[in-house]
Formats: C-alpha cells, structure tokens, sequence
C-alpha cells in the first residue's frame, strides 16, 4: 500500500518539495555563494518588478498607504494594481507590534517557499481529479512550474535550431516574490471547487441541503476573492466562467450550465466594490496617465496564439478518440478561456498587458490540459493496439 500525507502519496509529496527547492535554490545558495561578502540582502534577481513587490510590502508594514508608483503630482489616489495581498500578509505582523522585528525580503522568501508547494499541490490535486492517477498529476504539476520555459519560448526543436539554450539560466519565474503564485493558489482553489461544483447534479436550493452547494460557494467565494488579489486572476477567472457556460450549454443544458452562472454572480457580487474602484480610478485623469505605464493601448487587431492553436487541434484529437470522457466540456472550457483572454481587445478595444495572461494562466493550463489529452491518446491507441492483436489471431485461429 503506497503511503501518503492526507491523501496525497508520500513520493509525491517528495518531489513537490524538492521542486520547490529548485524554485527557490537561487535565494537559498546565495549567502553561501556570496560568502564573507553577503550583507544580509537576500533579493531574487527579477529587476525592478521584484523590488516594486518588496517595496509595497514595507510600505504596508510601516502603516503607509499603496498608490500608484508611475506619475508625480497628483495626490493621493487608489492602489493602481487594485491588489489587497500585501495587507493581508503584512497587516496583522503591524497590528501585534512586530513590524520592528521584520525583515522584508527574508519574510517574503519564507512565504514564497511555502507558497510555491502550496500551488504545486493545488495543482497536483486539480490534475488528480481530471485523470483519477497519481503519476499524471505529479508530472504534470511538476512540468507546469519546472518546465513552463520549454512552451513559453516555443518547443524543445526550436530553442535547439534556434540556436537557444534548452535550459533556463535564469530563476525560475514562480519563485518571484507575490507574484504569480499569490493569484494562482486561489486561482487553482476556484477551478477545483468549480470542476466539482459542475460534476455534482444540480438540486433545489434549501437551507437544509446547504452543504450540497459547498462548492458552488466555495468557488464563488474564491472568485470574489480574486478580485482583491491581482487584476489578471480575476479577469482571466471571469473568462474561464464565460467558457465554461457555453461549454456546458452544448453539452449538458442549461441545467449543467447553472452552475458556473451563479458562481459567476456571487463571484461578481462579491468583487463589485473593487471593480467600482478600478472604474473610477481608470476613468479619471490621473487613470488615464497610469494606463500609459501600464502598457495599454487603443486597439482590435487580435494577437496570434500559437499554444492556443496547438491545444485546440490537440483538443479535436482529442475529443474524436474520447468522446465519451465525461471532462471534455472542462477541458475545452479552459482552453477558450485563454483565446477570451488573449484577444478580449477585439472586442472592446483596449489592450492590456497580454503577457501576465499568457505567462501565467495559458501556458501552465495549456500544460496541464496537454498532458491530460496525452494520456488519453496513450489509453485509446493501446486500446486500438490490443484490438488489432485479437483481430490477427483471431483471424489465424
């Protein structure tokens, strides 16, 4: 009997922690490299962002409040990345006094560590549940945050006649501080509350089977959450919920689409005083001159996806071999998800800044979702394999 640590195989729970101790060696070889000449400023190498990150959270620590950091002159405004994850991080250490006592950049390399395996194990458990086997869910978990390199720059074929080295030289982008893994552990939370949420069959509300409808609340409840944590969670969310309802039309109805609905309103519900900021802040003067920094610009050409081509053929495949598989609604769901994302600007005519969307929502989903589809083509071409075998001797006896 393979032994496990609530429910997740003990060898599994092995190799998340040593990922996510190559996440984080830079930071923690550091000291030791550096040697006498180490001052005690330990600051992953990921430019003016990471700086950016650290300085919010000292801001926040020493009872400042978060503006905006691109124009001078103007006031005092709201947060420009509409984000509230410094004050739950650094809020209750200054309510208990211990702000004195903190170090910054140590903190947040703590909670970078822990976080990554939280995100690692989070998708671990989201993949589990699409395939139902342990090793599926373990390397893809583990390829969506170790290998994402190898899809964010093109193909393993490319990067060798291109020229470019097969192995990242630098840190791995997960291990920046906040950023992505704060948005992703609920983001990850929201689409497994919202997979089983659409899984369950669908019942009359009443106070007294409450506890049916966990998930549907779950979901919406982290959905609203993500509104308060970074811009392009909730907004990719919110896509995933449109893909997903129309998924589920063509494959279930209206009543199988009823749930991602409501998770979508209590999502919204919950999230709408942030979005009333965000619309009076970016519909003001000193909004408009922000929008400048933050790279957004006028525009409907749309933006060519190469991973979003290659997992809809993938998807096709796939679909013709499973029919039957019960996660094809899902699937294609989170695949649209990313074209929604990408090319919104279509239709309304502003670009944001794609990049955040792609780098760290269409490329770990398009992992996950790729290595799901691969193991089913496995399955049904061993299927084909055993069945041309019986036909042969079949047709010799």
């Amino acid at each position: 009997m393979t032994r496990t640590i609530y429910n997740v195989p003990l060898w599994v729970t092995a190799l998340l922690i040593l990922l996510t101790l190559l996440v984080e060696a830079p930071i923690i070889a550091f000291p030791f490299y550096a040697g006498d000449a180490y001052k005690g400023i330990n600051i992953a190498p990921f430019g003016n962002d990471e700086l950016y990150y650290l300085s919010r959270g000292k801001a926040v620590l020493e009872g400042h409040p978060l503006g905006q950091p691109f124009i001078s002159g103007v006031g005092e405004v709201p947060d420009s990345f509409m984000s509230n994850v410094e004050y739950v991080y650094m809020a209750p250490l200054r309510a208990l006094g211990l702000a004195p006592y903190i170090d910054v950049p140590t903190l947040y390399n703590i909670l970078n560590t822990i976080g990554v395996f939280v995100l690692l194990l989070l998708i671990y458990l989201f993949v589990y549940m699409l395939s139902e086997s342990a090793l599926l869910a373990a390397a893809a978990a583990i390829f969506a945050i170790g290998g994402y390199y190898w899809v964010e720059y093109g193909t393993v074929i490319r990067l060798i006649l291109t020229g470019s080295p097969i192995f990242q030289s630098a840190p791995n982008i997960f291990g920046r501080s906040t950023d992505p893994y704060t948005a992703l552990i609920p983001f990850f939370g929201f689409l497994i509350c919202t997979y089983r949420a659409l899984m369950q069959e669908v019942s009359m509300f009443s106070f007294k089977n409450v506890w049916s409808f966990r998930f549907v609340i779950g979901a919406g409840v982290l959905f609203g959450v993500l509104f308060y944590d970074y811009f392009y969670a909730w907004t990719f969310a919110l896509a995933v919920l449109g893909s997903l309802t129309l998924t589920a039309l063509l494959w279930r109805g209206w009543i199988g689409a009823l749930p991602s609905m409501v998770i979508g309103g209590t999502g919204v519900i919950l999230g709408s005083y942030q979005m009333y900021g965000l619309y009076h802040l970016y519909t003001s003067n000193a909004g408009h001159q922000i929008t400048y920094f933050l790279k957004s610009a006028y525009s409907h050409a749309p933006i060519q996806s190469t991973t979003g081509l290659a997992m809809l053929a993938l998807f096709f495949v796939y679909w013709y071999l499973r029919r039957d598989d019960k996660n094809n609604f899902f699937i294609l769901g989170i695949i649209l998800a990313g074209w929604v994302a990408l090319e919104q600007q279509v239709i309304t005519g502003r670009v944001v800044e794609y990049g955040h969307y792609y780098w760290y929502f269409v490329v770990p989903l398009s992992i996950i979702v790729a290595i799901c589809m691969h193991s089913a083509y496995r399955w049904r071409i061993h299927q084909y394999d055993r069945r041309a075998i019986q036909i042969i001797f079949c047709e010799r006896a």
